[in-house]
């Protein structure tokens, strides 16, 4: 199975529109890569050699701000570490996925939005005994590599369905993990979110706002969006880019899911491109408090989540 089967790239008149979102010159990029790639080969603690395409992806979704976009990927490379467990074990066959149909809690659209934006889904399955968060956090962070190695978008809309939440399921998530998580896909993976949609949200009790005020990122927040149903979601995603159970018109989640399971028992390329992300070196002293995991920000209030 070919990416583009999951990850359509874009035409030329979205390509078009993206490159003027992101602030974009084909030829600017191009430098910008070359300078990228010279400061690797001048920090002894960083990988010398890294996909064009991962360079790339980090310069775009950066908004082409050479800088941040090179703060970000050492950055990223340490969050890496801290995450080490989550990304050993990575011979993905049938029974990765079957006992418990894991890949069934994501989906993503193929099809870019008119603007470039990659729209993906995720959803908590009825039986609570099929949800298990250690593995599903290592599909997602697999899938986060997927993405960064192969994916070519002006960046990602997110659709949470939380129907089947209880607590149950609260009770099985490791919110340490969890925080470590959000901070490396939100803050600092080369992921530009234009907004996250909470579908179906249930009434949330007061101590489980407090708890989560201490580990979702204030980025989250500000771009979260609450909706009761599936009405209120198609104000902000249309149904052209919805899965059937959702209101849309031509493909399933389920659908969507076999498609990356199918993707990942039949594709490595993604992974040799990745097997590069890591330190090479001690990180300098002079950088050690500034990428200090403790350090990192992960503000934010919960009740500014804007409901409908």
């Amino acid at each position: 199975m070919h990416v583009h089967e999951i990850f359509a790239p874009p035409d030329e008149v979205t390509l078009k529109m993206m490159r003027k979102d992101l602030n974009e010159d084909p030829k600017r990029l191009e430098r910008q890569m070359e300078l990228f790639k010279e400061w690797l080969r001048c920090e002894p603690h960083l990988p010398e050699h890294v996909d064009d395409h991962l360079i790339e992806n980090f310069v775009r979704h950066c908004k082409c701000d050479l800088e941040k976009a090179k703060k970000k990927f050492e950055n990223f490379l340490i969050s890496r570490i801290n995450l080490k467990t989550y990304y050993k074990d990575r011979d993905i066959t049938d029974s990765y996925f079957d006992d418990i149909e894991l890949h069934r809690h994501i989906a993503a659209w193929p099809k870019l939005t008119p603007e470039g934006f990659r729209i993906g889904y995720a959803r908590l399955k009825e039986d609570v005994n099929t949800f298990d968060f250690a593995r599903l956090f290592h599909l997602v962070l697999i899938m986060l590599d997927v993405i960064l190695a192969e994916d070519t978008c002006a960046g990602y809309i997110g659709v949470l369905d939380l129907k089947n939440l209880s607590a149950q399921h609260i009770g099985k998530i490791n919110f340490k993990i969890l925080a470590a998580g959000l901070h490396l896909i939100y803050n600092v993976a080369p992921c530009r979110f234009k907004s996250m949609h909470f579908l179906n949200v249930p009434y949330i009790p007061e101590p489980l706002i407090a708890l989560i005020k201490k580990f979702v990122p204030a980025k989250i927040i500000n771009r979260a969006y609450g909706h009761k149903n599936i009405e209120e979601l198609s104000k902000y995603v249309t149904k052209d880019y919805l899965p059937k159970e959702y209101g849309g018109s031509t493909v399933a989640f389920n659908d969507l899911s076999d498609n990356i399971k199918r993707y990942l028992l039949d594709n490595r390329k993604w992974e040799s491109k990745v097997l590069d992300l890591k330190l090479s070196g001690d990180v300098p002293n002079r950088k050690r408090d500034i990428y200090s995991f403790e350090d990192f920000e992960m503000g934010g209030s919960f009740r500014q989540l804007s409901i409908d």
